[in-house]
């Protein structure tokens, strides 16, 4: 299991818009690859989006490729104001490196 935090900002035809949002989700390895699912929780607003500045729920996944510490992946998912019309679909490619805190260190040796 894992724990994740986003920040995004766009300037769309709608004006500005910017949400915060965190999650939990679970990953699976099969050799270089790895499959993630999250469900995610937060706010977001402004411009004209009608996202009200309400409570946003989320989910999505990923498929990663892993070489010597760095990863490309594919992800997928919505976002959902819970009250109102706001909906968002997303798809990205990502690139970055693993970092490994104490704690994840922790918790491989036990």
């Amino acid at each position: 299991m894992y724990k994740s935090v986003y920040l995004t900002a766009a300037v769309t035809d709608l004006g500005g818009y910017m949400d915060v949002y965190g999650g939990y989700g679970i990953y699976s390895d099969f050799g270089n690859f790895r499959t993630l699912a999250e469900i995610n929780l937060g706010t977001g607003g402004g411009g004209r989006a009608p996202a009200g500045g309400g409570v946003l729920a989320g989910i999505q996944g990923e498929l990663q490729w892993h070489y010597r510490g760095k990863f490309m992946g594919l992800s997928s998912g919505v976002l959902k104001w819970i009250d109102g019309p706001f909906y968002f679909s997303f798809t990205g490619l990502h690139l970055g490196c693993l970092l490994y805190t104490s704690d994840a260190a922790d918790e491989e040796d036990s």
